[in-house]
């Protein structure tokens, strides 16, 4: 099957579900398996003191990546794809959350060679990350789990090309395919299902693509069909829903009580039934809004989606719904500088970035429907938030892809 060999990792489902409640913690991409870019423990950076946000350090590492920093334990922790300087390959960077010091730095799939890698995410006291290369000796990639506190490489997870790794209940989930080492022949991609201890697989399933999972509940949901997270009592399972929203699916999120959004490729976004995938209600878009979502986040019972074009807006609906097909936001901000990524909830302010600004609102509106934001500040950073520790971290270089550093921003 292509799976690698774990050692005896049986602590490590009590440390993931431990990690799971720690304060202070992004483990992954979107801050849970819900993807739902809320920090339900911030508490240092709050609307009391985000007026006073500014810079704190910059990391003393340079770093290409276009993905959030994931964060435990005082660490941040980003894969960096080096391949704009003298040598290629790729590596994970940890980070002092304190200072931005380089705490480790490991280099991963060899050097002299054209690498991409996955963001990192933290699975108890491992950091996972992916890599595929393409040279003279064939096609090589790897799921791979580095020591969290050494960066030392424990072992192969998963011989074979991965998007992002989703944590969740002491399970793992990806999308990807089994590779072997030579003439770069691939298999169909699939669902997999893991072993959040051992890596070994429990169940799979065949998907189109490599969009990596989403877990809301019970359900795992990638690129719209939806599968029992607890598996079918075989080895392949098949999806027991899959939504149809008019158009392809671009993203998925949700949030812990159980509410299921996705946006489409034509501008769509719709609130979707967890039991079934039907469309439950779909969102109309402010006055000069484009209809381009680039991301969503859930909070606090309300839905706030980053629309990106010439201009960007933030958009701010009930996430039950207003008792219609079709909902109108509760308000919304149009901001004019462009957004690559979308908004992070955390102290009860909504954070979106935006080309060379950091712009924060109170998350509960301003009483009109029209907000301004609380605070803007220069950041020469284009995203992907992350907000852990009193800290809102963000790369540069994300959206060109060229050379640049991680930016920690928090109260001056």
């Amino acid at each position: 099957m292509g799976w690698g060999k774990a050692g005896p990792l049986a602590r490590l489902a009590a440390v993931v579900a431990a990690a799971a409640v720690m304060s202070g913690c992004w483990l992954q991409i979107g801050g849970g398996p819900e993807h739902a870019n809320f920090a339900a423990d911030e508490n240092t950076l709050t609307t009391a003191n985000v007026g006073g946000l500014g810079r704190l350090w910059q990391s003393a590492e340079a770093v290409t990546t276009s993905s959030e920093v994931v964060t435990s334990a005082g660490r941040g922790y980003v894969s960096d794809r080096l391949r704009f300087r003298d040598t290629f390959g790729a590596r994970v960077v940890a980070l002092d959350l304190a200072t931005g010091a380089t705490a480790w730095s490991q280099r991963i799939g060899g050097e002299g060679i054209e690498l991409d890698v996955s963001p990192v995410v933290v699975v108890g006291d491992e950091v996972w990350v992916s890599y595929n290369a393409r040279d003279i000796d064939g096609c090589r990639a790897e799921l791979l789990a580095l020591d969290a506190a050494t960066g030392a490489i424990r072992r192969t997870v998963f011989a074979g090309r991965t998007s992002a790794v989703v944590p969740f209940t002491g399970k793992v989930a990806w999308t990807g395919y089994e590779q072997p080492t030579q003439n770069c022949l691939t298999a169909p991609p699939r669902l997999y299902v893991a072993d959040a201890a051992t890596g070994n697989p429990l169940w799979t399933a065949p998907v189109h693509g490599m969009p990596f999972p989403t877990v809301v509940g019970s359900r795992v949901i990638v690129d719209g069909r939806a599968y029992d997270a607890t598996g079918c009592g075989a080895f392949v399972c098949e999806a027991v829903w899959e939504a149809t929203i008019g158009s392809p699916i671009r993203a998925v999120f949700g949030s812990t009580d159980g509410h299921i959004f996705a946006t489409s490729e034509t501008g769509r976004i719709v609130a979707l039934d967890p039991a079934t995938g039907a469309t439950l209600w779909s969102a109309s878009l402010p006055p000069d809004a484009v209809a381009n979502p680039i991301g969503g986040a859930v909070a606090g019972g309300r839905l706030y989606v980053v629309l990106a074009g010439s201009a960007t807006t933030l958009a701010v609906y009930d996430a039950g719904g207003c008792g219609a097909a079709t909902c109108a936001p509760v308000w919304s901000a149009l901001q004019f500088a462009i957004a690559h990524s979308g908004p992070v909830v955390a102290g009860g302010v909504v954070y979106v970035p935006e080309d060379n600004f950091l712009t924060a609102y109170r998350a509960d509106g301003c009483g009109q429907p029209t907000c301004t934001p609380t605070v803007v500040v220069p950041s020469s950073a284009d995203g992907p938030l992350s907000v852990s520790d009193g800290r809102v971290l963000m790369p540069t270089g994300g959206s060109t892809g060229s050379t640049g550093v991680v930016l920690a921003f928090g109260a001056a």
